[in-house]
């Protein structure tokens, strides 16, 4: 598919997407995945350099991780990612989308959002570019009016919001704050730390009499509950 520019498989039931076929497409711009019943994304993909808009909304989508967008380097340095109306997570695997819609929210009126494509593109690099590579990526609808084009924040239909757990269930991403999940290259460090420094994934072994149970615990949060007396794994931050 050497001249291939766009690919439209929405509202085909797919349940998977071959991300590694991407290589055989290197000429594509906008690749439409949405209303389909994809559940997840791969951790990692060379996305060939033409590729400038993804649509996943619509999905069953749980969590992105985020190396998934580490393989990006569109020529335009600007990628256009849509991923509401998914059920997301709030874990600390989505922490570093809740951690960016924040940032763009706060530099609103600075051009982040509500503003020409290239000044969206400017705010994000110089406020809230957390990609290796430097690309704008904008969660936001590239709406045109007329002649003019701008990004606009999604309707309220269409926010990125948490799906689970339930006691975050319908809150905006950017209004919550998520611990950091330990990376791999971390791990070596972690193991030298507290056993109150993460979730063990092993039973937790139970405290003496004469021992209190640890009032906080952070980092690590895959597979493992936590019972303790007045304390939530997940909390809200204030509002903006």
């Amino acid at each position: 598919m050497p001249n291939l520019t766009l690919l439209d498989l929405s509202y085909n039931r797919l349940r998977t997407f071959p991300w590694s076929s991407l290589k055989n497409a290197p000429t594509i711009c906008k690749l439409k995945l949405n209303n389909n019943e994809i559940s997840k994304v791969d951790a990692y993909v060379d996305f060939p350099q033409t590729l400038e808009y993804l649509y996943l909304q619509c999905n069953r989508i749980t969590t992105i991780p985020e190396t998934f967008l580490h393989g990006l380097k569109p020529l335009k340095e600007t990628f256009y990612l849509r991923i509401w109306q998914n059920p997301l997570l709030c874990d600390c695997k989505i922490q570093w989308i809740a951690r960016f819609r924040r940032c763009v929210w706060e530099h609103r009126q600075e051009g982040c959002v509500n503003a020409s494509p290239g000044r969206a593109r400017k705010c994000i690099q110089d406020k809230c570019n957390f990609h290796p590579n430097g690309v704008a990526v904008i969660l936001d609808w590239l709406k045109k009016t007329h002649k003019l084009i701008s990004v606009k924040p999604p309707t309220p239909g269409q926010s990125l919001r948490c799906d689970s757990p339930q006691e975050l269930k319908g809150t905006l991403l950017r209004n919550i704050s998520l611990p950091t999940c330990t990376s791999a290259n971390d791990s070596a460090n972690s193991q030298q730390t507290s056993s109150t420094d993460k979730l063990e994934t092993h039973e937790p072994q139970k405290p003496s009499a004469e021992t209190e149970p640890p009032t906080l615990v952070t980092n690590s949060w895959e597979g493992t509950t936590v019972n303790t007396p007045k304390l939530s794994l997940f909390w809200k931050s204030e509002s903006f």
